[in-house]
């Protein structure tokens, strides 16, 4: 087979133009980021495969040196690299138009949602007078109305929204003989669409303060009073409830006490906030934070991108002693194997929030 040679003035153009393709791609898809133009998943794919096109384009025989470890007889050449970062550049304009839609389909998701309920709560003129505790629930039918009942034992001034995201089980039936808001997706979002479904209700309502409370039971209600009094106080706009502070209650298996303690190292590294208990998704937000997060808001896996977003806004961060316990029902949406990919999904995920602008506060 004929294979062209090129020589060494031409080989050195061609990485003249693959360095500044790569370059000019790199920084666009920085961009694209920052203007929030790709659905998470695809920013971290697209800026990875930036940088590993850069590097090669620099590293001008790393090609051929990889083509010769894996036995190819014809080591690709810079030209090939080129046509590469060119069909790179076609993904990523598709995965614009993707992300596009996406974002799209799960705003009216969302307003489908709010707007199947109907009634008025309080105003925003007394902003600390009313609490509303979201719950997110997919499947949980085994432990949906025990959280329910916990809350109004324990805090029965505060409301109770129930997202419900595209449960397959009875979980819409039970919010609705419970007789508590019901926020009923048709498709399911994930966590973080689904909470953020509750935030938007939360903040056209006019709550002054809002609850994040898992649907499986881990959520102690006893403990809720906790989170709120700092916000009463005028002290934070977010309160995230931590296990660790204290030591008290169930602790989790020590795979995800060391995650955990990573995903503290990150926050503290992107944001300049150490939270001991970063993944925990008990906490409490003012009607001003809720008004952020209502428009920006992380689909999946949230919680520690929501404090490094929350945090490079100047939201102030307060993390309180909670007693929780283990689940109560239901499976965990992350499973062993998933682990390793929860764990670099949201490090990367906290890595590309921190260099997307500071957004607008309060502006959904």
């Amino acid at each position: 087979m004929y294979m062209p040679q090129f020589s060494s003035v031409h080989s050195a153009n061609i990485q003249v133009v693959a360095i500044a393709i790569s370059l000019g791609l790199f920084f666009g898809v920085v961009e694209l980021i920052r203007r929030d133009r790709l659905r998470e998943e695809y920013a971290l794919i697209w800026l990875i495969s930036s940088a590993v096109f850069l590097l090669f384009s620099i590293w001008r025989s790393g090609f051929d040196a990889i083509a010769a470890a894996l036995g190819i007889a014809y080591g690709p050449s810079l030209l090939l690299l080129v046509i590469l970062v060119a069909g790179f550049a076609l993904m990523v304009h598709f995965s614009i138009i993707v992300s596009h839609h996406s974002e799209q389909g799960k705003r009216l998701s969302q307003e489908l949602a709010v707007s199947r309920v109907s009634g008025e709560t309080n105003s925003a003129d007394d902003p600390t007078g009313r609490a509303l505790a979201i719950v997110p629930a997919y499947n949980e039918h085994d432990s949906l109305r025990g959280v329910i009942d916990d809350i109004r034992a324990h805090a029965p001034g505060v409301d109770i929204a129930v997202v419900d995201d595209a449960s397959t089980d009875e979980t819409a039936q039970i919010a609705r003989d419970a007789g508590v808001v019901l926020l009923p997706l048709p498709v399911n979002l994930g966590i973080g669409g689904a909470v953020q479904t509750g935030f938007r209700y939360a903040y056209r309502k006019g709550y002054g303060v809002a609850l994040q409370v898992d649907g499986d039971g881990q959520h102690a209600a006893d403990q809720i009073d906790r989170l709120l009094a700092p916000i009463r106080e005028g002290g934070a706009d977010a309160v995230i409830g931590s296990r660790f502070l204290e030591g008290d209650g169930f602790q989790s298996t020590a795979a995800r006490r060391l995650g955990i303690r990573a995903f503290s190292w990150i926050t503290r590294w992107t944001a300049g906030v150490t939270v001991r208990d970063a993944t925990s998704g008990f906490r409490a937000y003012t009607h001003q934070a809720v008004g952020f997060l209502a428009e920006s808001y992380a689909r999946d896996y949230p919680e520690v991108e929501a404090i490094t977003t929350l945090a490079r806004n100047h939201y102030r961060i307060l993390e309180v002693p909670v007693t929780m316990r283990e689940r109560q029902g239901g499976a965990s949406s992350i499973s062993t194997p998933g682990s390793l990919y929860y764990l670099v999904k949201v490090t990367l995920a906290a890595l590309v929030s921190s260099i997307k602008p500071r957004g607008e506060r309060a502006r959904y």
